[in-house]
């Protein structure tokens, strides 16, 4: 298994981790491996989701947005 070395963490940041540890009966290392994971995942997670947006913008890019035009739609309603 591989092994990480942090340094420069600011105080701050680091009594965040050791309150988090604490609340969820952790070391610190199991804590920062637990937060490294979570955030991996949403960010993944995160870039996936914005690579289908993306793909669905460039699809309908060229498609207009209403093929009936709003004028059409009152002409009818008022001849029904």
């Amino acid at each position: 298994m591989a092994t990480i070395m942090l340094r420069n963490i600011s105080e701050e940041l680091m009594e965040q981790i050791r309150q988090a540890a604490a609340l969820e009966r952790r070391s610190i290392p199991a804590e920062v491996l637990h937060l490294t994971e979570i955030g991996l995942r949403d960010t993944l997670r995160y870039r996936r989701h914005k690579q289908a947006i993306e793909s669905l913008r460039r699809r309908l890019a060229d498609k207009p947005r209403f093929p009936v035009s709003s004028t059409e739609l009152l002409d009818e309603d008022r001849q029904s």
